[in-house]
């Protein structure tokens, strides 16, 4: 991809972002309102039915209207075959970033972006959208007009690919990888996105990951120990909010909590508004609109059998 190369006739590419191996992100701005986007293009798909997945996918994945979800502004195919999508800009540090920077966060700090966390994936599990690549890289904190941080969760793309190909799971193992994601394991749903929140939750707190091997020993770290208790990497964190966060990990998924949204309720006592079912409300009941919204546009979708 070269700079200066225009997408859909109006999105020009000023720098590359990173090259992965299903897609290659671009930093592009929008000629007509002078807007910066990120520009995701995909590999060519070689069958018709990779296409028609991605195509059905997309759809979903553009339904969702969580603030904390980098909204899809536009979706493409190049001359030569590819696919493409134009979505919101990486504004802001990813949190991988903020901790590095910072080191562990205050308690209340890693709970008023979590929750935020929790709302969106929420309304994407709704919709059967499990992310599987949650984890501080994917998410950063961006400001609002009125100066308050909103975290946003970058990624969608990854699984956009995986679906169009055919397959239901990551390559390979990461620091944020739950053990149903390797090969052979339990079925992925929405637990998986549980366990990465716990381990991202376990890393904004400690500066440290659940697991720390190297590579070539982290699926068998993964499949056959348990990580270091989070009490102990920080002892003055209160037990209940420890205990949630271990939850998250336990290897067996029917041990986690079953949704986004009960582990924010589990946490969200410990947030900036105490009280678990005004904090639980206060980030949760405002996607219930979105919500409905969503899921109305899905079944018009299987109405007209687009997917």
């Amino acid at each position: 991809m070269d700079v200066g190369q225009v997408f859909g006739g109006q999105f020009e590419v000023r720098r590359v972002l990173e090259v992965g191996a299903r897609s290659t992100l671009l930093e592009a701005v929008a000629r007509d309102r002078e807007q910066f986007v990120v520009v995701e293009v995909f590999r060519r798909f070689r069958l018709a039915a990779e296409n028609a997945r991605f195509s059905s996918e997309l759809e979903r994945v553009s339904t969702l209207r969580s603030i904390h979800i980098a909204r899809v502004l536009g979706s493409g195919c190049t001359s030569d075959g590819s696919n493409y999508v134009v979505s919101e800009p990486h504004d802001g540090d990813s949190l991988e970033t903020l901790v590095r920077r910072q080191g562990p966060l205050p308690l209340v700090r890693i709970v008023e972006l979590m929750l935020q966390v929790c709302d969106a994936l929420e309304e994407a599990h709704a919709l059967r959208l499990v992310h599987q690549d949650v984890s501080p890289e994917t998410l950063f904190v961006t400001r609002l007009s009125d100066g308050s941080s909103c975290v946003k969760i970058r990624g969608f793309g990854a699984r956009l690919a995986l679906f169009a190909i055919g397959e239901g799971r990551l390559l390979g193992a990461s620091h944020f990888t739950a053990p149903e994601q390797l090969p052979g394991i339990d079925p992925i749903d929405s637990r998986t996105d549980v366990w990465a929140l716990g381990a991202t939750m376990y890393e904004l707190a400690t500066g440290h990951r659940p697991f720390e091997e190297p590579p070539e020993q982290l699926e068998a770290a993964l499949l056959g120990t348990d990580p270091r208790p989070l009490a102990e990497r920080r002892p003055g964190l209160p037990l209940s909010f420890s205990d949630a966060v271990m939850r998250c990990l336990k290897r067996s998924a029917s041990s986690r909590y079953d949704s986004a949204a009960a582990l924010a309720d589990a946490i969200a006592p410990y947030g900036p508004r105490r009280g678990v079912s005004g904090a639980v409300r206060g980030v949760l009941a405002a996607g219930a609109t979105r919500l409905r919204s969503s899921t109305e546009r899905v079944r018009d979708l299987v109405r007209q059998r687009k997917w």
